[in-house]
């Protein structure tokens, strides 16, 4: 069964133009989508998106004044989830995630924490595919080798997929089902 398939299609806003020859996504899959700033791979997420099972988290949540609480809340308190604070909560006392503080709004997070509570908050919803948009950019290598593991780790148990953008760090590579770059305008394999 095939998570997602997109072939011979244009995806396009009034700032970029991407030619898709053919992308896959099998369940239990980890791919990496590579390209310069600005080359369109934000777009080319959230074409997708809004697909039935997909899930996409930005590269930071915007300076809001609610607390963590309340911003998790919100979002866990949609139908489509139905999920409590407190499972929440467990999940990342189950994953050692403890950069987390509840009381704060927002606003107060640095970047980093921010990028935590979104991989963390995505994890934990555990959609049939994670599109996680420039994911690891604030973390310090110390999180950024924590939360690797920890995706793979969910990818591996949940036979759930994961497309995870960034900008050229091919370092690793080899724990990749699938690496793709948009370069020119074109999405590829490579």
């Amino acid at each position: 069964m095939t998570l997602l398939k997109i072939e011979n299609q244009t995806i396009q806003n009034p700032h970029v133009k991407i030619h898709v020859s053919q992308f896959l996504i099998e369940p239990g899959t980890f791919h990496y989508l590579i390209g310069e700033t600005g080359s369109g791979k934000s777009t080319f997420l959230k074409s997708f998106a809004h697909n039935e099972g997909i899930l996409y988290i930005p590269s930071t949540i915007p300076g809001v004044e609610k607390t963590v609480e309340e911003f998790i809340k919100n979002i866990l308190g949609f139908k489509k989830w139905q999920k409590t604070i407190e499972e929440f909560k467990s999940f990342l006392s189950k994953n050692d995630i403890h950069e987390i503080d509840f009381t704060k709004k927002i606003s107060q997070l640095s970047s980093g924490q921010r990028q935590i509570l979104n991989i963390s908050l995505g994890l934990f919803l555990n959609p049939k595919l994670l599109l996680l948009d420039e994911a690891m950019v604030n973390l310090d290598a110390k999180l950024k080798k924590k939360f690797w593991k920890l995706l793979k780790n969910w990818v591996d148990s949940s036979k759930s997929s994961l497309v995870i953008t960034s900008h050229e760090d091919l370092s690793l590579a080899h724990q990749f089902s699938g690496i793709w770059s948009i370069t020119s305008g074109e999405l590829k394999r490579i």
